[in-house]
């Protein structure tokens, strides 16, 4: 009857207490060369892998010569199986044989956490490492089964299509072992819709047995490879107990290879507060807990940029650390998965450097830290101002040389945006400006043509907004024009006259100087 069945069903699911686990990522340490092997083979293929070796590999101790034992022992019991039955009743007794020389064969004491190679240690078992263990055997014997799950319990489900035999794991003889017969399961739906659980239309839908299927059992089914998870969100959970909640985030991530599933936030929240409670974030060994912590979590879901700026903000402001500490936690923080994640550690840490280095008047340092501003983000306004800064009070306080402007040049391929700064462009052009004055004094007047040249361009381009020194101008082009004065190429020194007086129409030397040229070519 449907009481029965119930309270059934209620006692089964007090044997075990199994709970979902936090949803993580990465692939870190690993215990063993077994484990490390077998993850990265599931990884790679999660239809073809060694099951066995799985299930195994949460023990650090265990070899494959000693999974490929655990498997033979199941082997030779499978070889004295009976052969399958044609007819399904006949098939069911056979089941159940089989679930009876499992359980008399490898099963001694049930305990809430045990793991699969206690098994073949000691006999010790729990309802994951039992459920698996059949599962293995129903595949070799190529009977069909459904894992099943509830917040409970797992266990199996034999021929979840047809005959619907559950087989509570934990628990040996008849108590584990439930093929109930046609008349049960009609007499259980009928009391199903005489309660109004299921409506009529939906037995008619889906037939008798499938309603009687996904009431009683359910209608979802988990991969036999989340069994191997759930081995290790027990792990997780001893580890917590003893406090070691590295440890622990540790096998969540583990567990979530296998089976990727995440009710439980609480427990996600819990551990990385754990993890960084005492965290003084003065220690590479902090930050590498940081990091280690947080790529447990997925970005986005578990956590989002805010989470990770408290922590640099901490960083950058502890009064213990030092501009090459943070550099150095900048370069191991910023390794993530994720691409947007690490831009933003960087640009943050480095902010924070260049505007150090800035304020102690470190202008190659602050460039440098700038630059790697700029590498994640090429928008960020705040690198450029401090680039151009450094830039123009790096070379007023250079000689004004053809070295100095050769620097200068450099910096302005590798960083275009500065030509748009009228301070920076007015140290330059006063650069310009001395380097043409010094070609004419050494009577390298080619060479002062060529720089000339470019400081006329550099000025047409800002269009008389760039805040040139006149007095320098005027200086230079009464230099350059007494040179061609003086070789009597008057119509040069005109022209350099000339163009000083734009730039002071007033200035008596240049005025004189035109005058007697002019008076000359007359």
């Amino acid at each position: 009857t449907l009481e029965y069945i119930l309270n059934r069903m209620k006692y089964l699911l007090t044997l075990f207490g199994f709970v979902l686990f936090v949803h993580s990522y990465a692939q870190e340490h690993y215990s063993s060369d077994l484990e490390k092997e077998i993850i990265l083979e599931y990884q790679k293929d999660s239809l073809n892998y060694n099951f066995i070796a799985s299930l195994s590999a949460i023990d650090s101790s265990v070899s494959e010569e000693d999974a490929f034992f655990y498997a033979q022992k199941i082997d030779e019991l499978i070889k004295g199986f009976p052969p399958k039955e044609e007819k399904e009743k006949r098939e069911g007794k056979r089941i159940e044989k089989i679930y009876d020389e499992v359980h008399d064969a490898f099963f001694r004491k049930y305990q809430d956490i045990a793991y699969f190679p206690q098994i073949f240690q000691d006999g010790v078992y729990n309802c994951v490492t039992a459920t698996a263990l059949y599962a293995y055997v129903f595949d070799k014997i190529d009977v069909p089964y459904q894992v099943k799950n509830v917040p409970s319990h797992v266990y199996l489900v034999a021929y979840p299509n047809t005959q619907n035999i559950y087989l509570e794991t934990t628990v040996p003889g008849s108590y584990g072992f439930s093929n109930p017969k046609q008349s049960d399961i009609d007499n259980a739906v009928k009391d199903l819709m005489k309660l109004k659980l299921v409506s009529q239309d939906e037995v008619r839908d889906k037939g008798i047995n499938k309603v009687y299927m996904d009431y009683f059992f359910g209608k979802d089914f988990v991969e036999k490879a989340a069994l191997v998870g759930m081995q290790y969100y027990n792990k997780a959970l001893q580890d917590i107990g003893k406090e070691d909640y590295q440890n622990a985030s540790r096998h969540i991530k583990k567990s979530l290879i296998f089976y990727p599933y995440a009710p439980s936030k609480m427990i996600e929240a819990s551990l990385v507060g754990y993890n960084l409670k005492d965290l003084k974030l003065e220690t590479m060994e902090d930050i590498e807990t940081l990091y280690d912590t947080y790529n447990n979590l997925e970005f986005g879901e578990d956590f989002n940029k805010d989470d990770i700026r408290g922590y640099i903000y901490d960083i950058t402001r502890n009064d213990n650390t030092t501009v090459f500490f943070v550099e150095e936690a900048a370069q191991k923080l910023a390794r993530f998965e994720n691409a947007e994640l690490n831009d933003f550690i960087t640009e943050n840490f480095y902010d924070y450097l260049a505007s150090v280095y800035s304020d102690k008047g470190d202008l190659e340092e602050a460039i440098r830290s700038s630059d790697s501003i700029l590498k994640v983000n090429p928008d960020s306004k705040r690198a450029k101002n401090i680039i151009e800064f450094a830039v123009g009070k790096k070379m007023f306080a250079l000689p004004n040389d053809e070295e100095s402007l050769k620097i200068f040049d450099n910096y302005s391929e590798t960083y275009s945006f500065i030509e748009d700064n009228l301070k920076v462009e007015a140290v330059k052009a006063y650069m310009l400006n001395k380097v043409v004055v010094d070609n004419v004094q050494r009577k390298k007047v080619t060479q002062a043509e060529t720089y000339l040249e470019r400081l006329e361009t550099l000025i047409d381009k800002h269009g008389g907004d760039l805040p040139v020194n006149i007095d320098a101008l005027t200086y230079m082009y009464l230099r350059i024009g007494r040179y061609y004065y003086g070789k009597q190429q008057n119509s040069k020194a005109l022209r350099h006259f000339k163009k000083g007086r734009e730039f002071d129409p007033n200035d008596p030397e240049l005025k004189k100087m035109i005058r007697w040229v002019n008076e000359d070519r007359n």
